[in-house]
């Protein structure tokens, strides 16, 4: 019999750590393996997934049943204030939520192995602890937004026990952790990676055709929709400034047009939003919404652009690298 894996997906949109996820669980399934995906996303958003033969295990079909523990929002707010109090409790009941949701697939499944794509599902770890099946553990983002406290400490303390391995994807990610000097050899820092792919097997006319983009303008594109760590207003501000100037461009936006529900996020999209509606009338600003087909998208623009605000990893960095495409990024 081959191996079982349980993957636990992090979040129900189509991010970059998403697209990891699906490569991962394609080499695993060409390699004979039995794959499970335990995960929020709509079937148009796990296609590819899908394709591999992986067995779906849906959840969070209400919105209190939500597998995400989400513990770099806003963690700078007093615990002893309401909104610090709101926050807690809410992460609390989501990790528990989460612990119980992947204690059933567990039992469900008998995996051999518990792979967890991020932190924020962290009780996914300690679901396979308790049940004593081995897992290891994806480090993509900030544990908290600041401080080195005793919220962060007892996370890398979770991380740290919990699992066999743990990837971060940078020595930044790998720094957060404490580890004692027995578990320092379960931390290996595995930089984010992207297919190996033949750039001639794409035709750039049939995709863009397909995403309604003009085939004889130069097309610009970013991957991360409209979030505040994506940088999505630098880029429509810097666009609307260039169609002022010239027509032979296109921009393209690609990813989720409502990242979060916060005010901020909210205020941030109605931002973007003004900008877009204020270019001229012969501008060309294409925003495609969430794409399932990020490679096609990639390989028929001419230049990448990642204006990130937060460091972070941006795969559409190294996918704009993987078919020889000029990227223009922020530090």
């Amino acid at each position: 019999m081959h191996d079982r894996i349980l993957f636990v997906d992090h979040d129900d949109g189509r991010s970059g750590a998403t697209v990891s996820l699906e490569y991962l669980i394609d080499a695993f399934a060409k390699n004979g393996y039995q794959i499970f995906v335990l995960t929020p996303k709509k079937k148009e958003l796990i296609k590819s997934i899908l394709e591999t033969g992986a067995t779906i295990l849906y959840f969070g079909t209400t919105k209190f049943d939500i597998l995400r523990l989400s513990t770099h929002a806003s963690t700078t707010v007093s615990f002893l204030s309401l909104k610090g109090l709101r926050w807690l409790v809410n992460n609390v009941t989501k990790f528990v939520l989460g612990y119980v949701v992947v204690s059933r697939a567990i039992r469900q499944v008998q995996p051999d192995l518990v792979y967890v794509n991020e932190h924020v599902v962290l009780q996914a770890s300690l679901a396979a602890w308790f049940h004593r099946i081995p897992s290891v553990i994806h480090i993509r983002s900030q544990l908290m937004k600041s401080g080195n406290g005793i919220p962060r400490r007892i996370l890398s303390r979770i991380i740290l026990t919990c699992n066999r391995r743990v990837f971060p994807i940078t020595t930044l990610e790998a720094e957060q952790l404490f580890p004692r000097e027995r578990e320092v050899e379960r931390i290996q820092v595995v930089g984010e990676f992207a297919p190996h792919v033949e750039p001639t097997s794409y035709s750039a006319r049939r995709s863009r055709a397909s995403f309604g983009i003009p085939a004889t303008k130069k097309v610009v594109t970013m991957l991360g929709g409209f979030a505040i760590i994506k940088g999505t207003l630098d880029f429509v501000r810097a666009a609307a400034r260039i169609c002022s100037a010239r027509t032979d461009v296109v921009f393209v936006i690609a990813g989720p047009t409502m990242s979060e529900t916060s005010p901020e996020e909210r205020s941030y999209h109605e931002d973007c939003v003004r900008v877009i509606r204020s270019m001229p009338s012969n501008s060309k600003l294409v925003v495609l919404g969430e794409v399932g087909n990020t490679l096609d998208l990639i390989s028929c623009s001419d230049i990448i652009v990642s204006p990130s605000t937060l460091s972070h990893f941006s795969r559409p960095v190294v996918e704009g690298w993987a078919f020889s495409k000029p990227v223009i990024a922020a530090h």
